[in-house]
């Protein structure tokens, strides 16, 4: 979605400026953070500093639920690329559940024992 346009940046404008520029530009999400970056020629930090701002401050009005749609489709092949379709591509999140489903019944039997 950030990458999408805003109040003042049309559709896929974003991506036009940098990559015109000779940058490039990225995302990537954790399970805690999403993190965003370019890379620009130095003389455009002002032009890709300014576009930032604008993303920052007027993303929502810009957000559609047809590109909310067209996101979630993204996000979902993206899954099933690189996890559902991969041999223990889940495994992390097996795990991770498992742990976590562990540690908060260990927190509720010891909270609620007298």
């Amino acid at each position: 979605m950030m990458f999408q346009g805003s109040e003042n940046v049309a559709d896929e404008r974003h991506f036009k400026i940098i990559n015109d520029a000779g940058g490039n530009m990225n995302g990537n999400t954790t399970s805690d953070r999403t993190v965003y970056f370019q890379t620009i020629p130095s003389n455009y930090l002002e032009t890709a500093l300014w576009l930032e701002s604008d993303r920052m401050g007027f993303l929502l009005d810009a957000v559609t639920q047809e590109k909310f749609e067209i996101q979630r489709a993204t996000v979902k092949n993206e899954k099933g690329q690189n996890y559902l379709n991969s041999p223990y591509g889940m495994w992390n999140e097996k795990i991770i559940a498992a742990l976590y489903h562990t540690r908060a019944s260990l927190l509720l039997e010891y909270h609620w024992l007298p």
